[in-house]
């Protein structure tokens, strides 16, 4: 029989692209996964619901159904845990944010605890880096992830916050974090070793897209002699003000432009512009192919959240050889890739750099090709590897 890992993720939305959702896809070959799962708010994004303040309470409210049902997922070789689940994002109106965080890690805790006792994990893994379960104690080796850097007006920067993790994190057999600038930066905030794990692609999936369905895409949409640039993604790297001003820009000096913008946003009616709506996962890889140029609408300046994260979506575009126009992001800068092209971002750098990417082709990175998540996913086993060779040759010298 497979080991058994539950999975603490970091979200519990259903459109199958987040970190998590990729972690728990490609442990499952190697061990029984088991997912937590709640009521996320968040899917309002994807399900084109209207995320109200009645909404979220609502999902508030429903995840704390104190029943344990465990469903095999329709889609991947893993089982999804419905159990009760706590966020502070609705109580912390009414308690402020650190006795609400103290409270539902509390409620959570017990949730974990009864997962333990029903389940008996070998492994259990924090994909929230801790921040709604806390670690318990355990003979299962422990990790934990931390999927995103946060700004200066962060919760995580209280000291509450700070000693918390200090103390979680050096609980754990191993901690992993996004970027390497973040990994700098965590190592020092808890004062606990974190290791680089950067976020991937399923590019043999990108790559087994039919070239008869991206035709009849760019013909429905009639792309024949246009460049196309496109925002495929969510809000966290879209800003209507700059995406409406870039693409009016662009229909007077860039004709020949045509953009795509795929998620749940608003269409804005512009000639020289389509907006899909929300799409399914798989749905998106056409668009990715037949697109020129990618990229993110969002200035990242003024925050260390955004300038540390690592966006799906360049892995995804460079994983097929795309140009990416991209605000400040540190781990860029570091690494130098030869199809990035990093802009201080208003209409006018935009349209600009546009034309010189249209005319002037990228020299395709090979280093793109290390960012699949099977290969990503391996150093997460290699790590419990390690672990688990180090329990049994101290259970020897015990002996």
């Amino acid at each position: 029989m497979k080991p058994k890992l539950l999975l603490f993720p970091a979200d519990s939305i259903k459109n199958g692209i987040s970190r998590s959702f990729f972690f728990a896809k490609y442990l499952s070959d190697e061990f029984d996964v088991y997912r937590v799962q709640w009521i996320d708010p968040q899917n309002g994004m994807f399900l084109n619901v209207k995320r109200t303040k009645g909404y979220t309470l609502s999902c508030f409210l429903r995840s704390l159904n104190p029943l344990i049902r465990l469903r095999r997922n329709p889609e991947c070789n893993f089982v999804d845990v419905f159990a009760p689940v706590m966020t502070h994002m609705v109580i912390h109106r009414f308690m402020g944010t650190v006795l609400a965080q103290k409270f539902a890690r509390l409620f959570n805790q017990i949730t974990s605890y009864r997962l333990k006792k029903l389940l008996n994990p070998d492994v259990i893994f924090h994909g929230e880096g801790c921040d709604m379960f806390p670690v318990m104690k355990s003979e299962a080796i422990v990790l934990a992830d931390v999927q995103d850097d946060f700004g200066e007006d962060n919760f995580r920067n209280s000291e509450y916050q700070r000693q918390y993790g200090n103390t979680q994190f050096n609980r754990t057999d191993g901690n992993f974090t996004i970027t390497k600038a973040a990994t700098r930066k965590l190592s020092g905030f808890y004062s606990a070793p974190f290791a680089y794990l950067p976020n991937g692609a399923e590019v043999s999936d990108l790559l087994a897209t039919s070239n008869a369905d991206v035709a009849a895409l760019r013909q429905k949409l009639s792309l024949d002699g246009k460049t196309v640039v496109s925002y495929i993604g969510g809000e966290a790297w879209y800003d209507e003000k700059l995406v409406r001003s870039t693409i009016e820009h662009a229909q007077e000096r860039l004709p020949t432009c045509h953009f795509i913008i795929v998620g749940n946003f608003k269409d804005l009616n512009l000639p020289n512009a389509t907006f899909t709506g929300t799409l399914p996962s798989r749905e998106t890889y056409p668009y990715y192919h037949l697109t020129d140029i990618g990229i993110l609408f969002k200035e990242s300046r003024g925050s260390s959240f955004l300038q540390n994260s690592m966006p799906l979506k360049i892995i995804q575009y460079s994983a097929l050889k795309k140009t990416v126009i991209t605000p400040e992001l540190s781990w860029l800068r570091e690494e130098e890739y030869t199809n990035i092209r990093m802009l201080e971002l208003t209409p006018e750098s935009i349209v600009e750099q546009i034309r010189e990417s249209a005319a002037n082709a990228p020299k395709p990175d090979p280093r793109w090709e290390e960012f699949q998540w099977p290969t990503i996913v391996r150093q997460l086993k290699q790590r419990i590897g390690e672990v688990r060779a180090a329990e049994d040759c101290q259970a020897k010298v015990m002996a």
